[in-house]
């Protein structure tokens, strides 16, 4: 009976925690994550999973935490993490994750955290993150040095974000 197993939580037999973190696991993050529809809370990092993250993820419809940092996941991040309208923490820090940052974490209104640094994204910033004004947490963000804060990015004045870029600058962002 999973519900009896460390680091997992229910409630009325549904699975609703997943705290798992320096477990030392080993493997594929599996998409069979995104049945568990009453999942709030995933904490799987510091292990060694690998892969793509999954986009069945998305089906995790009442998540507030994602945390699969400190992994070596690969691959770009799925623009249905966007679906996810009650995540509040999405870590992902110290990954192998290339490509964009989705337009679509700009919908994440609830999110208070977005943690990317130690990837390789690139790109630009996507506009509507200046958006996000529940982002009371460090924006952090490890990118391409080709990568820029477009002119129109909806970043305003208002509380701090630091910015780290590559491996040698560091910049602080006034946002809204």
């Amino acid at each position: 009976v999973p519900c009896k197993w460390r680091g997992i939580s229910c409630i009325d037999g549904r699975v609703v925690s997943l705290d798992l973190a320096q477990m030392n696991i080993t493997g594929y993050l599996s998409g069979a994550l995104g049945m568990l529809s009453e999942l709030r809370y995933i904490n799987l990092s510091d292990n060694k999973l690998y892969g793509a993250v999954p986009q069945e993820l998305s089906h995790c419809a009442a998540l507030e935490v994602l945390d699969i940092g400190s992994n070596d996941l690969s691959g770009s991040l799925p623009s249905s993490i966007g679906n996810l309208s009650y995540l509040e923490v999405l870590d992902l820090t110290g990954n192998r994750l290339t490509g964009c940052i989705p337009r679509d974490v700009s919908s994440l209104i609830r999110l208070r955290e977005l943690l990317l640094s130690e990837n390789m994204l690139g790109c630009d910033i996507p506009t509507g993150l200046g958006s996000l004004h529940s982002l009371e947490q460090l924006l952090s963000l490890a990118i391409e040095s080709s990568a820029r804060f477009p002119r129109r990015s909806g970043i305003s004045r208002g509380s701090w974000c630091f910015v780290w870029v590559a491996t040698c600058c560091v910049a602080w962002f006034l946002l809204s």
